[in-house]
């Protein structure tokens, strides 16, 4: 896991990386929005990482946002510098984001955003 972490930490903008505790993953179910698929498949992995990120990140591999004739649906993303067992990657809402920063004392700087990374 530490090796992981490392390769993460190591990414351009990456600024913290934690490990999401198990206890938290139905309280995130919870709070996320539905729509928001990416989180909720990251969160049906073994494991779920917090990833920090600034604006020197790079660009999300593929659409953040699909729309239909219903609805606006957030997928999950690939995550390939993992190089992990079935890794997904998704950006999750404001709610979720301030949940994580509280509970797991990460920056609270405005412009820093949170990524989710689930993988087996």
């Amino acid at each position: 896991m530490e090796i992981l972490i490392d390769t993460l930490k190591k990414l351009k903008g990456v600024t913290q990386v934690r490990v999401l505790d198990n206890t938290h993953k139905e309280e995130l179910f919870l709070l996320e929005e539905e729509r928001n698929l990416g989180v909720r498949e990251c969160l049906k992995r073994k494991t779920v990482l917090i990833l920090l990120h600034n604006s020197d990140f790079r660009d999300p591999i593929g659409s953040l946002v699909l729309k239909d004739k219903k609805s606006i649906l957030f997928p999950p993303l690939p995550f390939p510098e993992l190089g992990a067992k079935n890794v997904v990657s998704a950006s999750p809402s404001k709610e979720v984001h301030t949940f994580l920063v509280e509970q797991y004392l990460l920056k609270k700087e405005s412009e820093l955003a949170t990524v989710l990374i689930g993988f087996d």
